[in-house]
Formats: structure tokens, sequence, C-alpha cells
């Protein structure tokens, strides 16, 4: 069976950056030609990451099936068979892998990458930031490290799930994530006291919860960008910003890349 070395998919990659063993690489699928090639069982030598941008396909591994969209997120071990099928052309996705050297050089297992993803329900603006540094040839380091932060190494943060509150928080800013609600309603919400939701929030989501509702709005906005034709008035208004400026200011300063550039890839 197929098995692909480091680097390389069945689509077209472009812009691959590599810091430290970490791999960046935009991959695109921009016609229905790429079928017989694109749509094959296969495996990768190296652990990775995906984040799928435009278009969308179903993913298949052994007995499981799952549909992909633009802003989901899936992790695969090295080795791991896997097919896509019904894929929607011209798609788009942001790999990240992890080789070996990486893994051996910070003590990780690929379990733990996976779980750190996992439990990272918006982790693309972040990684977006990450690789528009690397794009614009900025320091090798401050991306490695950018990325470690995000794994979240302190053991003590990985030894046992997060609390129920954190997941419960987690799904209601995503499906309500055109509101702004306070500690209060999410402390009602959960059951956990508005003082623990405050103190460990950023522990479980990297961030404060402004800057998480920050992040949630610039993906949605992200993921029209790519699907629609729309506006940037129209994406401003449909996403909670106030004009097509703000929404520039922000996909800007949370990704590092210009709407324009974006919607270009």
């Amino acid at each position: 069976m197929l098995v692909l070395n480091s680097s390389s998919y069945l689509g077209e990659s472009r812009e691959v950056r590599l810091t430290d063993g970490i791999l960046f690489s935009l991959v695109s699928y921009p016609h229905s030609a790429m079928r017989p090639r694109a749509e094959q069982l296969h495996a990768h030598e190296e652990c990775h990451c995906t984040f799928f941008l435009q278009g969308g396909t179903r993913e298949s591994r052994g007995m499981q099936t799952s549909q992909r969209k633009p802003g989901d997120l899936a992790f695969f071990y090295s080795g791991e068979y896997h097919l896509n099928d019904h894929t929607q052309y011209p798609s788009l996705n942001l790999s990240v892998e992890f080789n070996h050297s990486f893994l051996k050089e910070y003590d990780l297992s690929e379990e733990h990458i996976r779980k750190a993803f996992a439990t990272g329900s918006n982790l693309l603006v972040p990684v977006l930031n990450t690789y528009s540094e690397l794009l614009s040839d900025a320091n090798q380091g401050s991306a490695t490290l950018a990325i470690l932060g995000l794994l979240s190494l302190d053991p003590n943060d990985r030894r046992s799930p997060p609390p129920v509150w954190v997941t419960d928080v987690r799904d209601y800013l995503h499906d309500n994530w055109n509101t702004n609600p306070s500690l209060q309603e999410l402390s009602t919400l959960t059951g956990a006291h508005p003082v623990t939701v405050s103190k460990y929030f950023k522990r479980y989501f990297s961030c404060s919860l402004s800057t998480y509702l920050r992040q949630i709005k610039v993906s949605k906005a992200l993921a029209m960008l790519k699907s629609t034709s729309a506006s940037l008035e129209f994406i401003a208004f449909e996403c909670g910003f106030s004009d097509k400026s703000h929404l520039s200011r922000s996909i800007k300063a949370e990704t590092g890349i210009l709407p324009s550039i974006y919607r270009q890839w």
C-alpha cells in the first residue's frame, strides 16, 4: 500500500516551510482531474494535523467515516491508512507535520500531539499566525516556541482530562459564537463557580475569554472567505464585526494575513 514520505501529499504542495522538525504545507486540490491520484488509500510516514480551509472531503479510516468541511481539524498518526473521496474541488488544506526528530528532541509522543490538538477547538487562528511568520521569513525559533505553547507541554496540563465544565464552555461558545456571554452566564451554564472559570480559562484555552471569542469570529470569517464570494462588508456583518475595516484589522492581528491574501490562496 501507498506510504507517503515526509512532506508528500496527494494534492499539490506549495508555500512549504520547515522549522525545527515541524513542516507546514499548503496542500491544494484544484480540479477534479486529480481524483484518481487524490482519492486512493494511503498513509503518511510522519504524523500530522490537517486544517481544512476550503472545499471538503469524505474521510474514511477503517470502519469510521467523517465528512470534513472548512474549519475542521484532523490528526493522523504515522502509518495510519485512510482514504478521502467525494472531494469538493477546489479544496485547500494547511498541514502541519511533526517528524520523528521533533518528537525525540522534545520528548513527545504522537498521542500527546493528538490530545493537544483534539482539545483545541480553535487552533486554526494561532497556527495561521505562526505560519504567516514563517512565510515572512521571521525567526524560526519563535515559530517553534509558538507551536510548543499550543501543545501545552506542562505535563500537569495533560495528566488527566480537563474538567467537564471546560468542554461545556467550549461547546457553548462555538454554538453561540455571535453572543458575548459573561462569566456569570458561563458559570450558570456549567455549574462551575465564576472564579473557577475566570482563573482556569486561560490554562485550558491558552488565551482570555475575549480573545477566544474573537478568534472564533475570525475563524468563521476565514471559512466564508474561502467558501463564498461574499463581500467583506457582508462577511463582517455575518461574523459580528462592525465593518470591513474592523474585520480586516482583526484577521490581520490574529493571523498575520490580510483577508485579500488569504482569499487568493
